[in-house]
């Protein structure tokens, strides 16, 4: 499950210890996001589709990329409200909704 560096060149370009996010006012290096990454990416259900609602820029950041790195495809509605949820779960079947809680 791990890419090689010409898979994610955005990603490997830059050197592990180097920030590439904050969250909670902290500095974020390369390995430590792809330590998350892996992690949610080995926890996640085996589906096709993913419903991306994470308020939290980190946290939809990890996802998309643990997303991609199951091979599943992110769906991001253009509002969360309970009917575009219910309207993309009818659509797209083999789909789980992946928030911030």
């Amino acid at each position: 499950m791990h890419p090689n560096n010409n898979e994610l060149p955005l990603v490997f370009s830059t050197p592990e210890a180097a920030s590439i996010a904050l969250y909670n006012n902290k500095l974020i290096s390369r390995e430590l996001f792809l330590k998350h990454v892996y992690a949610l990416a080995s926890d996640l259900p085996s589906t096709r589709y993913v419903v991306n609602l994470c308020h939290d820029r980190y946290h939809f950041m990890v996802a998309f990329a643990a997303t991609i790195l199951a091979g599943q495809t992110n769906l991001l509605p253009h509002n969360q409200s309970s009917s575009e949820i219910k309207a993309l779960n009818d659509v797209y079947t083999d789909s789980y909704v992946i928030s911030d809680e």
